[in-house]
């Protein structure tokens, strides 16, 4: 029979392997002598936790609770709460489980940057930013911490500050925020004359997209670079950069001459971007001629509504990837959504990835048109999106790419919207195009797509 450090140390070493097979078969093994110790549910919340088995791991760790009071397994408890939430009922009980924890454990970081998040996610961003500042007054070195602030600072619009801190992203060990190996010096805003940089995407296809404007900022400000984007964005994007005279390179392919590397969306802190001075806020993106006729040429002629007008064509997106991890809180559900197709318009869906049950939905609707087996990439996204008159969409990467273009698009943003959308407005430093439907506080689309209807049934009489 192994003693408790033992077995422990023997299931730390298999999670940091993650060979999670071995730590369930470890825990299986010592159950027997072990199984109602307040170690060993902490052991199984952990793995479940690794696992993002989140109801599993919330069990675990209350069961390790009631075991043994301690910072350790009640920080455990809340955090597979926090991670379970999809009602504002359900972040509400979170947030008073990190008030209990901060009662009992009141300098206790990383509570108070849980709560932090926490209170940005109700919409309470004064009391979000205190804590975010008290979090890092007691650990100053929390890279975290500095990406929670800047969320904060960004979506205030407090954008020089905001930029700054954000650049802490590059120290958090986070899979999303991994700095590429470059081997070059970063370029941080010093003036480098002639001298070649390289800027590169980085994190999402929306975010390539939203952020490539900075290499026509960095063009125009006389800069000698060189871009590389994201796969599927890349033909799109190199041809766009093209007409802009700005130099482009394929991934994975050699560039010779370079003499530092920055990422794009490091550009909005080096450029000193505020509220008030974003670059390219209108169209900075054009669909390639031959994908935009070829789209042309596959919709036809649209037929006429009992006005005798041509019928107008709406780009629709209603989820996004099923990978992301807040695509819960910004998609809306098929039937939800499907209430616009009411409305006499023809309705053109602009997702990649539909879901086989909405797919099936979709064939209810006469007006309702898919084509996501015809999307090989952004290029065709981009030439189908410049045949309608109007794209409404979640937050999604296609509803960065139509605003980009300059075509009127209506984005549906959740209660907790990303911090670059702002707050409290209906409009867009980043696109003069778009307009913005926020959802309320009770997490609810259903007024949202009312308001959506409201304003389709005006704009397509």
């Amino acid at each position: 029979m192994m003693k408790p450090h033992e077995w422990q140390s023997l299931f730390a070493g298999c999670l940091n392997r993650k060979d999670f097979q071995a730590a369930a078969a470890l825990l299986a093994r010592v159950k027997p002598y072990a199984g109602e110790s307040a170690p060993w549910y902490y052991a199984c919340g952990k793995l479940a936790q690794e696992l993002e088995e989140w109801e599993k791991a919330e069990q675990a760790f209350a069961r390790a609770l009631s075991l043994h009071e301690c910072r350790q397994y009640r920080f455990a408890y809340v955090f597979a709460r926090k991670n379970r939430v999809r009602r504002p009922q359900d972040l509400q009980a979170v947030l008073r489980g990190y008030d209990e924890l901060l009662c009992r454990y009141p300098d206790d970081w990383a509570a108070l940057h849980n709560r932090s998040e926490v209170l940005r996610g109700l919409g309470l961003y004064d009391l979000a930013l205190r804590d975010a500042d008290s979090c890092l007054n007691i650990a100053p070195d929390f890279a975290l911490g500095y990406c929670n602030r800047s969320f904060i600072l960004n979506a205030l619009g407090r954008y020089p500050e905001g930029w700054r801190d954000y650049e802490w992203r590059w120290q958090t060990g986070r899979s999303e925020f991994m700095p590429k190996k470059w081997p070059l010096p970063a370029w941080k805003g010093q003036d480098v004359g002639r001298d070649r940089v390289l800027v590169y995407a980085e994190q999402g296809l929306g975010d390539n997209i939203q952020f490539v404007r900075y290499a026509i900022e960095a063009k125009r400000r006389g800069m000698n670079i060189v871009v590389v984007n994201h796969v599927p964005t890349e033909k799109l994007l190199n041809a766009n950069l093209a007409r802009y005279g700005i130099a482009t390179a394929a991934n994975g392919s050699s560039i010779s001459g370079l003499k530092y590397h920055v990422s794009m969306m490091s550009l909005p802190h080096y450029f000193g971007t505020t509220v008030d001075n974003v670059p390219c806020p209108t169209a900075y993106i054009q669909a390639q001629p031959e994908y935009a006729e070829q789209w042309r040429a596959r919709l036809g002629q649209s037929g006429r509504n009992k006005y005798g007008k041509r019928k107008k064509r709406v780009g629709i997106v209603w989820s996004g990837s099923m990978r992301h991890n807040r695509n819960f809180f910004r998609s809306v559900s098929f039937p939800v959504f499907a209430q616009l197709f009411e409305e006499d318009v023809w309705f053109h869906c602009l997702q990649k990835e539909i879901l086989p049950e909405d797919e099936a939905l979709c064939g209810r609707y006469r007006n309702v048109f898919c084509h996501h087996y015809d999307l090989a990439d952004f290029s065709d996204t981009a030439g189908l999106i410049e045949q309608m008159d109007l794209v409404v969409s979640v937050d999604t990467a296609v509803a960065h790419l139509a605003a980009a273009m300059g075509k009127p698009t209506w984005i549906l943003l959740p209660c907790r919207p990303d911090f670059r959308w702002l707050l409290y407005r209906n409009d867009s430093p980043w696109y003069r195009s778009a307009r913005l439907f926020r959802q309320d506080n009770d997490w609810n689309w259903q007024p949202v797509m009312m308001q959506v209807r409201q304003a389709l049934h005006r704009f397509a009489p």
